[in-house]
């Protein structure tokens, strides 16, 4: 869980959670928690008719990425939905970032997002990724977009706990925000006053961030990752963190997410204390440091990883998830841990996926949104109302998603 902005609503989550015992994934297991379905509310703002095409998530709330250009989220947000020194309070129902209509990508992460726009430009809002590096301290930047200076050309948004990066379509790479732990990537553990450019990286295809951790792959298919490196996610053999890319050993990817990839052979590797905690005991006692190869899943398409659980989507379009899944995050109908991939039913071709805190969403082939997971904080669409039936085991239509 994040500091700053969710460390309030989070420390009341974990009150309000309950411990489930590890599930080997062999026994038929606790029976599926009774869930609740009332109709959502009705949506804020005037209804996106375009489809939704890309999907990101922070530990309490979910967005998605319209066609048109428009960004829509739910749950508890990181921003103000009234008048702009307005903070969040309480879940909310599917609504329009405001300022934001012309979005090309979509990243979130902990309490904030980060969009790349169709003019090349970048914002950003939520607590964490504004504060980092305002300059104003009197204006509430937090809970609205604000550009970010020095961004011109952004295809592609990269966020953290308190950092963000940007990829150009000729691979340049910057990044903002705070730099305590190498993450920004200029060589500094410090926080820059402009975007700066991670020595050494050119030629980048894809981005990643995640806590105070950045990754990049390039042309070739390697993977460069910065930052906090105390879990090995670096994925350079060490514990040592790194304020210059350093590549992750062995892995050539066509897809990654956080600490997993997908290798050009089509094997997912994964790396790090949070990504190889997530499987099986036996793997979880190898090197953490340098990657690892995920058994009996093959053919990964796209990624998404959470700080407890990871899904994919694999071949035509199935959705396997493993990892932790106590309020059943997973999507099989259950709660307990999976030390191996299971097969999220009721999905169809699905497009894309975004992984929170506790929850999981995805977009199927008719573009519907479908979110399953804990939805306390209305992360899930607010589909469950009664006290002590907030997870919802299987997915379920987001409406106005």
């Amino acid at each position: 869980m994040r500091p700053a902005a969710t460390a309030l609503l989070m420390c009341c989550a974990l009150a309000a959670s309950c411990d489930c015992g590890r599930d080997r994934g062999t026994s038929p297991g606790p029976e599926p928690i009774p869930q609740t379905r009332p109709d959502p509310e009705p949506t804020t703002g005037d209804p996106d008719t375009s489809d939704p095409v890309g999907l990101a998530a922070g530990d309490l709330f979910t967005c998605a990425l319209h066609a048109s250009g428009r960004v829509r989220c739910w749950g508890t947000l990181p921003w103000a939905q009234g008048p702009a020194s307005a903070e969040p309070s309480g879940p909310r129902p599917p609504a329009d970032v405001p300022g934001v209509s012309d979005a090309a990508d979509l990243a979130c992460s902990g309490s904030g997002c980060c969009v790349a726009r169709r003019d090349g430009s970048a914002v950003c809002w939520g607590p964490n990724l504004v504060d980092a590096w305002s300059d104003d301290e009197d204006r509430p930047a937090a809970f609205r977009a604000v550009v970010i200076d020095g961004v011109t050309d952004a295809v592609e948004a990269a966020v953290g706990d308190e950092h963000a990066c940007a990829r150009s379509a000729t691979g340049r790479v910057l990044c903002w925000g705070a730099g305590q732990h190498g993450q920004v990537g200029d060589g500094r553990d410090s926080t820059p006053r402009r975007p700066t450019s991670p020595t050494g990286v050119s030629g980048a295809t894809q981005l990643t961030a995640f806590w105070h951790t950045s990754c990049a792959v390039v042309t070739d298919g390697r993977i460069l990752c910065w930052g906090l490196n105390a879990g090995g996610d670096v994925g350079d053999g060490t514990t040592v963190s790194r304020s210059r890319p350093t590549p992750v050993l062995g892995v050539t990817a066509v897809s990654l997410s956080r600490t997993c990839a997908s290798s050009r052979e089509g094997t997912l590797l994964c790396w790090g204390d949070a990504a190889v905690r997530q499987l099986s005991e036996e793997l979880a006692q190898q090197d953490r440091q340098a990657p690892v190869a995920v058994p009996d899943l093959t053919g990964v398409r796209r990624l998404a990883m959470g700080d407890e659980h990871t899904c994919a989507i694999v071949g035509d379009g199935q959705l396997w998830c493993w990892g932790n899944s106590s309020c059943g995050q997973l999507g099989e109908g259950r709660v307990g841990v999976r030390e191996h991939a299971v097969l999220v039913t009721g999905l169809t071709a699905v497009a894309d996926i975004a992984v929170g805190d506790r929850h999981t969403c995805a977009i199927d082939a008719t573009a519907r949104v479908l979110c399953w997971g804990d939805d306390r904080f209305g992360q899930v669409g607010g589909r469950s109302a009664q006290p002590g039936r907030e997870c919802v085991t299987r997915p379920a239509v987001v409406s106005g998603g």
